[in-house]
């Protein structure tokens, strides 16, 4: 085949970028994390606030219980700050497996 002209060359480039940009998305969709945080809107005030700004005590830091599992050291139900992030948590759990792949979370998250 024979390219007789430059508009043929573009668009033949193109295809072929698309094809290639196909390839790597399918090849790393997986890799890619979603922020699972949610804030509620207070129907009083119209504020946004997160579920631990409701939780505020003045006296003394609330703790709740969270189910902790996958890739730690120490899976289970443990007791942790209302506040506390989700590294600190699993700090908690003696920390992350070697093997664990720390990019499919957030680990900011509250």
């Amino acid at each position: 085949m024979v390219l007789r002209d430059r508009r043929q060359m573009k668009i033949l480039v193109l295809i072929g970028a698309l094809i290639v940009g196909s390839i790597l998305f399918i090849a790393f969709k997986d890799n890619f994390s979603y922020n699972n945080s949610f804030a509620e809107l207070d129907p009083v005030s119209g504020d946004k606030s997160t579920i631990d700004e409701f939780q505020k005590n003045d006296h003394e830091p609330q703790t709740i219980k969270i189910y902790i599992a996958g890739q730690v050291r120490n899976p289970g139900v443990i007791e942790v700050p209302s506040n506390c992030r989700l590294v600190e948590a699993v700090e908690m759990a003696g920390g992350f497996l070697d093997d664990a792949d720390l990019l499919k979370v957030n680990l900011a998250i509250r």
